[in-house]
């Protein structure tokens, strides 16, 4: 007698199909087996867009339900959450103990990594969702208000900024004395650092 053969259609992109057959008396795969490889997974209250940071077996990430969230990298367990007043898209960076990151409540933040706790905030007029980058006790990070920020890690001080025509969700890079990031002007810009020190 032949068997009934069940077809699973998977898409994966656009226009690409995956077929697998199954018997239908034996069913479609069991979703313990499609999951058998998960670790564990949390629950925020939004979306999450932004990238996560892996230190010292903490994952730190953020969610569009305006939390800055740290769990424990081995189950998954929440250590700490620290609240913004918007989407927390921007990716973020881990250096010497202090998680940097910014908010769609315009404000770019510097957290400890240990305890949750703020360290300082510097206010800038939109957007942030530029993954920041720290080189020498400065973080640099673009907004959303064209500005592309220069702020003091250990003060929240404000050393310089550079102005775009457009907003600035680039993530810096930094070779040497210059550094390189893009706008949605359609430029690419190469800044000079020398002259801003």
């Amino acid at each position: 007698m032949n068997k009934k053969i069940g077809i699973i259609f998977t898409f994966i992109g656009i226009g690409i199909i995956l077929l697998s057959g199954y018997s239908l008396s034996e069913g479609p795969p069991e979703k313990a087996k499609l999951n058998a490889n998960l670790k564990w997974k949390f629950m925020t209250e939004g979306p999450v867009h932004s990238s996560p940071a892996v230190v010292d077996s903490v994952v730190y990430f953020g969610s569009d339900d305006n939390y800055l969230y740290a769990l424990d990298a081995e189950t998954g367990k929440e250590k700490w959450k620290f609240e913004t007043k918007d989407s927390v898209q921007s990716s973020l960076v881990v250096v010497d103990g202090v998680v940097y990151f910014g908010s769609d409540d315009n404000y770019f933040y510097a957290v400890d990594a240990e305890t949750g706790q703020e360290k300082w905030k510097y206010q800038t007029w939109n957007n942030i969702r530029s993954l920041p980058a720290v080189v020498d006790g400065v973080v640099y990070f673009g907004s959303e208000d064209h500005y592309l920020y220069a702020v003091d890690v250990n003060t929240g001080q404000l050393k310089w900024k550079f102005k775009a025509r457009g907003a600035v969700d680039s993530s810096p890079a930094i070779i040497g004395e210059v550094i390189y990031f893009g706008s949605e002007d359609s430029y690419f810009y190469a800044l000079r650092l020398v002259p801003f020190k």
